[in-house]
């Protein structure tokens, strides 16, 4: 008899713990529902927040290029390539505004990454120097800025068989994740 009571109240207890997860993941779900997603193709203009950003082009970093640029990751890491995303990006409000890097990643399925300070100073002091400005990142109301964002793709953080088809993989540059997540697909060459 014992032990038919233990087994009811664990059956209960059970019955109520899952109902009030139930409620609880549906709560979460209608107070935060799915983002929505706008996506763009290389060389159409999306706007996020107060810019106009179109990627223009995506390829993959000379070795020579990134031997200079990457040396140190390039000893850590032994295997390692980087992708060079050309954004440009529109001021659309009606003041100076600054841009960060911090709203630039790029993703592949489940690797992400996001462009890196030091090497986009390096990046585009060498191959943008027309546009290239050290430092914060302003952009006057109207203005138009040209920008190489690099994205470091490390062996270690793919499957071998990935590693092998790095340079075929589809990629998308991630500019806001909610409430709509906004990214252009890129397709490297």
């Amino acid at each position: 008899m014992k032990k038919s009571r233990i087994k009811t109240i664990i059956i209960a207890v059970s019955v109520i713990a899952f109902f009030a997860y139930l409620v609880l993941v549906i709560g979460i779900n209608l107070k935060y529902p799915k983002a929505q997603l706008e996506e763009k193709q290389l060389g159409e203009a999306m706007t996020a927040d107060d810019f106009e950003i179109t990627a223009t082009d995506v390829s993959f970093m000379s070795q020579e290029d990134f031997s200079d640029i990457y040396a140190s990751e390039k000893e850590i890491f032994k295997e390692a390539e980087c992708i060079m995303v050309t954004v440009n990006i529109k001021n659309m409000s009606e003041e100076k505004q600054r841009v960060t890097l911090d709203r630039f990643a790029l993703t592949s399925q489940a690797w992400t990454n996001c462009a890196a300070p030091d090497k986009y100073m390096a990046v585009n002091a060498k191959l943008n120097s027309e546009q290239y400005q050290s430092g914060p990142i302003y952009i006057e109301s109207g203005e138009e800025r040209t920008l190489i964002l690099p994205f470091l793709l490390v062996k270690k953080g793919f499957r071998q068989k990935q590693w092998e088809h790095v340079k075929e993989r589809n990629y998308e540059l991630v500019l806001s994740l909610y409430p709509v997540k906004k990214q252009i697909k890129l397709k490297c060459v």
